[in-house]
């Protein structure tokens, strides 16, 4: 990130596996004091943290100023034992060691959210909506975020592309583009995006529609990098 000058975002885990439960909630404190001391590692002054430490033994003294985390990712579970419970249990710890944290909720991605912890009185600075659609379905969501209610949470888009039929075309990538000026116009709404898939190496394949595709010694890239 520091190369690229980006702003970079942590993922935090919350005991939840896909097409599993999630572990009961006071095994989430492990999870919640690996992300503390994630955060150290990456903000805190060497003097005060063995995680610091560790960071200025590895060569980099300054910290990151990590600021941005997310807690969960396509989380489906919203009962009151499910995703909320792993959710309040995580962040009141993170916020307790930094206040000023900003902290993005598993958002809308599919399943229902009803019962979401941005629903129901918890703090969430921000959700993180995903989209895959087919590019004609994409094209005509660029007035997606114009109906958005503005009493909601702020929009990350972490995930979205004009992956169906995974054919890598322009089209597709003129429907992404669609999409991305609704991001535009409803700024004060949609605070970031990112593609997704971003990187794939063709000799380990995962899925067929990635931005940037590579080997040891070449790339290419969709038309919907340009």
């Amino acid at each position: 990130c520091e190369l690229l000058h980006s702003t970079c975002q942590m993922s935090i885990y919350t005991g939840y596996s896909m097409g599993r439960r999630y572990v009961p909630a006071a095994q989430s404190e492990t999870f919640a004091q690996d992300a503390v001391d994630m955060l150290d590692f990456a903000n805190a002054a060497p003097a005060s943290s063995p995680w610091a430490a560790v960071r200025e033994r590895m060569g980099h003294a300054a910290p990151f100023g990590l600021s941005r985390v997310e807690v969960g990712n396509e989380e489906r579970d919203m009962s009151g034992e499910g995703y909320p419970a792993h959710y309040e249990l995580i962040t009141r710890r993170l916020w307790a060691a930094y206040p000023s944290l900003h902290i993005v909720a598993s958002g809308r991605w599919g399943p229902p959210i009803e019962g979401s912890p941005c629903l129901t009185g918890q703090r969430c600075d921000l959700w993180d909506d995903h989209y895959y659609r087919p590019p004609d379905v994409m094209a005509a969501m660029g007035g997606e975020y114009d109906r958005y209610n503005r009493s909601l949470p702020k929009v990350y888009v972490g995930e979205f592309a004009a992956n169906g039929g995974a054919k890598r075309s322009l089209r597709a990538a003129l429907a992404e583009a669609i999409f991305m000026i609704g991001f535009e116009r409803n700024a004060d709404v949609v605070v970031a995006s990112s593609f997704a898939p971003l990187c794939n190496n063709v000799r380990g394949t995962q899925w067929a529609y990635n931005l940037v595709n590579l080997n040891s010694s070449r790339l290419f890239v969709l038309p919907s990098y340009h």
